[in-house]
């Protein structure tokens, strides 16, 4: 939204030995590897991506996500003095650091005098605003930029791998530069796994229809970011399922937390707390007749959740008001939420979109748990519907 000054850019590249203070890229062999996120990773800054890595002298692992094109312009991140109209393709969304922070992943026979990253043979990867600058006062040249990047520290992403969240293939130069990079994360997927990554890639369809339900936390759930709470939640495309605290509203308004987005300062409902899962990112419960844009989770007719940072600053652009927003979301991986159902800790009803949207959600709590309750105690017929409604979204199609 803001442009970015060179001086700012020139202090962070002085302050963060990762992307700024790279390597000699004369001095240095190739050093890169392409990660495929496995489809059990709900992070929206990660499901379903591609990402470029390579390890720093510290043994940390940088890198940026290859499949994620924003719709800005490189004139709305650059400073003005910088030769922005040059740049023609799309700007990526890099990672969740630093996202004011430009970065470049570039094609040269030889190895650039600023600090980078020798990822392929006569391919770079860098931050430092000389290469930015060099790319940009150039034509012709072959370059993608990044609004962020990704970070893991030492041994992180080994526990990362350890515990089956990516796929690892070796990185290629026409993969970096795919001008369509729409089905890069279903093809690296089948290619890395083989004929077995298909199932979870057809369940998408299924979760297109929208199946969402209203989760009532039983008093025996006495975890603090869960108690007395009303969830509604959906099965993930890749498995298990996803969803927002709807009860939870905090006392800070969406204007406050970006002071100075004008857009922002229109929409009336106070920030809620979604759940303990990125508490640091904005997701949104978008009413629409249709999607609101790419990385949206179809939960029932004309009611989408929102993750993509984005498809959420097109919607407070536009519809500010048709949506209500949360700082985290609540995750479960395929089958937990099942074994938490079976052990009693939440009642299950049919979710509507009023309800979501109550502008007074002081007493869902108590409503929604009565609710449950009669239900289960003398109405067999609507409880055999509630169970079809349930198989639904907690059983896997058939």
């Amino acid at each position: 939204m803001l442009r970015r000054c060179a001086l700012a850019l020139c202090a962070l590249a002085l302050a963060l030995p990762p992307l700024c203070q790279a390597r000699d890229p004369a001095q240095e062999p190739p050093n890169a590897v392409l990660l495929v996120a496995k489809p059990t990773i709900l992070d929206p800054n990660f499901s379903q991506t591609v990402v470029l890595v390579t390890q720093t002298r510290e043994a940390e692992t940088v890198g940026v996500i290859l499949n994620r094109p924003t719709p800005l312009a490189a004139s709305e991140l650059l400073p003005p003095e910088l030769p922005s109209g040059n740049y023609h393709d799309a700007v990526y969304f890099g990672g969740p650091v630093l996202r004011q922070v430009i970065v470049a992943v570039f094609h040269s026979e030889h190895p650039p005098t600023a600090p980078a990253f020798h990822v392929l043979k006569d391919v770079y990867l860098s931050m430092h605003p000389d290469n930015i600058q060099m790319l940009l006062e150039r034509k012709n040249r072959r370059y993608r930029l990044y609004a962020g990047f990704a970070g893991w520290a030492p041994g992180q992403l080994e526990a990362e791998l350890e515990g089956d969240g990516w796929y690892v293939l070796p990185a290629e130069d026409d993969l970096l530069f795919r001008q369509d990079t729409a089905g890069l994360w279903q093809e690296l997927v089948l290619k890395a796994s083989g004929p077995r990554a298909a199932l979870p890639l057809r369940r998408t369809a299924y979760a297109r229809s929208g199946s969402a339900v209203f989760l009532i936390a039983e008093p025996g759930l006495r975890d603090i970011d869960y108690r007395q709470s009303v969830v509604i939640a959906a099965r993930a495309p890749e498995g298990g399922h996803v969803g927002v605290i709807l009860n939870r509203p905090t006392r800070r308004s969406l204007g406050s937390l970006f002071p100075d987005h004008a857009p922002s300062k229109k929409v009336r409902d106070p920030v809620f707390y979604g759940g303990p899962y990125s508490s640091d990112a904005l997701v949104a419960l978008v009413r629409s007749a249709a999607s609101p844009g790419g990385g949206s989770l179809p939960l029932l007719k004309n009611l989408y959740l929102a993750f993509r940072a984005t498809t959420i600053d097109h919607v407070i652009e536009t519809t500010p008001n048709n949506a209500r927003y949360y700082v985290g979301y609540v995750g479960w991986r395929p089958g937990e939420l099942q074994r938490e159902i079976d052990r009693g800790l939440w009642s299950v009803l049919d979710a509507d979109v009023d309800t979501v949207f109550r502008e007074d959600t002081g007493g869902l709590w108590q409503e929604l748990r009565r609710r449950a309750h009669r239900i289960r105690a003398g109405l067999p017929r609507q409880a055999a519907a509630l169970d079809c409604a349930l198989s639904k979204v907690i059983s896997p199609p058939r």
